[in-house]
């Protein structure tokens, strides 16, 4: 919740109210494309887990864990080394959790700044 409400969200509004900030720390293209790889294989896991479309489901669940892995290879390799590999596997599959609420929380801040801001007038 403080990750969320103190972190995700102002600066969320921040980059929503800055359009010069564009390429920089957790907001680079390979960020983006991490955080829709783990919102990817979240729905994957969902999709798998109830058996629909089986044995696609689980396939594609596999090609994105895969993709996770390779993606996030440096991360799982950093904890990998310091608490072992299956603490690694936790902490990556924790890191997914972090893309897909920074994500959700980019959106909707960035949505309700869009459509739901009062227009500031200049003079």
């Amino acid at each position: 919740m403080t990750d969320v409400l103190k972190r995700a969200a102002p600066w969320s509004k921040l980059l929503a109210t800055s359009p010069k900030i564009e390429n920089n720390l957790n907001i680079s293209v390979d960020e983006r494309i991490r955080a829709g790889i783990a919102g990817l294989w979240a729905l994957s896991m969902l999709v798998a887990m109830t058996g629909l479309f089986w044995p696609v489901s689980f396939y594609a669940f596999g090609l994105l864990t895969a993709t996770v892995v390779i993606s996030n290879w440096e991360l799982l390799m950093y904890f990998s080394v310091r608490r072992g590999f299956l603490f690694g596997l936790a902490a990556l599959a924790f890191h997914q959790v972090y893309y897909i609420y920074s994500a959700a929380t980019f959106s909707l801040v960035t949505l309700r700044h869009r459509f739901l801001a009062k227009p500031t007038v200049t003079t």
